[in-house]
């Protein structure tokens, strides 16, 4: 899953990576449809390149110029990630420079500490599995 929350408390669109294109009925009973989530396939699941790369030209940047509009801000922008090696490709960090955008890796073993999703979301979604 890639999720990202605005420092204002906002969230963009998610985007849940399958590993094949049958949509999983437990995401349908659990409320995640077209409407509130992107779902890609990738054979294994994982997220890679490509399929970040996809959430970032089809999600972020949009979102970014929109919020960039809507708030007069032309500015530089920060977006923290935990080190998934899907995020340093050089498309992606190419887009980053020219879209104004600081990508800000936090250390190898904190994101459990620091970011908002592994302290909410995800931590839900291992006490379910248990």
């Amino acid at each position: 899953m890639v999720g990202a929350i605005a420092l204002d408390g906002t969230r963009l669109m998610p985007m849940i990576v399958l590993a094949n294109k049958r949509y999983d009925k437990e995401l349908t009973i659990n409320g995640y449809g077209d409407q509130n989530v992107v779902v890609v396939y990738q054979e294994n699941g994982f997220i890679n390149s490509r399929s970040f790369s996809y959430w970032n030209e089809e999600i972020f940047i949009p979102e970014l110029k929109r919020r960039r509009m809507k708030y007069q801000y032309d500015a530089e922008a920060i977006l923290l990630l935990d080190g998934c090696t899907s995020h340093t490709s050089d498309i992606f960090l190419d887009e980053c420079s020219f879209q104004n955008v600081y990508p800000f890796f936090e250390p190898a073993g904190s994101s459990d500490q620091v970011q908002i999703l592994d302290l909410c979301i995800f931590s839900i979604q291992k006490s379910l599995k248990t």
